[in-house]
């Protein structure tokens, strides 16, 4: 029986003292850098945001913010489109899993729009690879995707809309980029129209020690820099504390069942970490922001 009780804790010891490692390797990755809060959102009468990506796991990068948003009383609406060059057996699976994530922090309204958003698949071996910003009108169906966008613009009405940076897409893929740019082409062009809604656009990033710890040895992300012509992401304007929605924030990343291949590269062993310890290490969001008003401004 002795020996049976010390193996048992020599297990549980192994396994804690396991437990306690991996998480001080998630520390060394997450972000030194400290940014203003934001204070905008608190503020805002017109509580209503609009998150736009191209793909529907793409906005797990600020899933903590648009939770905490539509827990404080704002519509939140989502849009984003399914491919049929990539995967499409996935499509159907991701659709019901978008659902989920809808109820989950209480989307209002959610534009699962299929569409080939590329118009070449002579390029789509590795479509996650960059694409030059020159070459996106010969491959990216733009005025299609901008016709989608702009009708969901004025559908929902946002004061904010939600995305990823439109420099290298978080990583690199071109999709990320082009859905990005014409977003911030649209808004630009339409900001002094009579009722148009959106006055900010927030971009969600990563802070550069994070970027590069994650990302520095990821092929895309090299290619990205390269292609684009940049150091990485747009550097934060401010950061969000998400530490009160960390199980909504875990329950969408658990709801992408299908996307863990790749969430798993962004949220590293999110799946085995108590959601209050994994987002006490990682718990903030941080966003680049559009100042639709400046532009608006600069045009005057």
């Amino acid at each position: 029986m002795r020996k049976i009780l010390i193996t048992i804790l020599s297990i549980i010891a192994i396994c804690l003292t396991a437990i306690i490692l991996h998480i001080l390797s998630l520390k060394k990755i997450a972000p030194i850098e400290d940014y203003p809060y934001d204070t905008y959102l608190n503020n805002e009468q017109n509580k209503k945001a609009l998150v736009i990506v191209a793909h529907d796991d793409d906005a797990t990068q600020f899933a903590g913010t648009t939770s905490k948003l539509a827990e404080e009383g704002w519509e939140v609406s989502f849009l984003c489109f399914y491919t049929y060059h990539w995967r499409p057996e996935d499509n159907p699976i991701r659709k019901v899993e978008m659902a989920n994530v809808a109820s989950i922090q209480g989307l209002q309204n959610i534009y699962l729009i299929d569409l080939e958003v590329r118009n070449r698949l002579d390029t789509v071996e590795k479509p996650w690879m960059p694409v030059p910003y020159e070459q996106f009108a010969e491959n990216f169906n733009i005025d299609s995707i901008r016709i989608f966008i702009g009708d969901v613009i004025n559908e929902t009405n946002p004061s904010v809309i939600f995305m990823l940076d439109n420099v290298i897409g978080l990583y690199g893929h071109p999709e990320h980029v082009v859905v990005g740019k014409i977003v911030e082409d649209y808004c630009r062009s339409h900001y002094d129209s009579t009722g148009f809604s959106v006055k900010k656009i927030y971009q969600g990033v990563m802070p550069p020690s994070q970027a590069e710890r994650m990302m520095s040895n990821a092929d895309t992300y090299a290619e990205g820099k390269s292609k684009y012509q940049c150091d990485g992401m747009p550097i934060p304007d401010v950061q969000i504390d998400i530490y009160p929605y960390a199980s909504k924030k875990k329950a969408v990343l658990l709801a992408h069942a299908s996307q863990h291949r790749n969430i798993k590269k962004l949220f590293t062993s999110y799946k085995y970490i108590p959601s209050k310890i994994y987002f006490k290490i990682f718990n903030k969001e941080y966003f680049n922001i559009i100042e639709l008003m400046e532009v608006y401004h600069e045009k005057s």
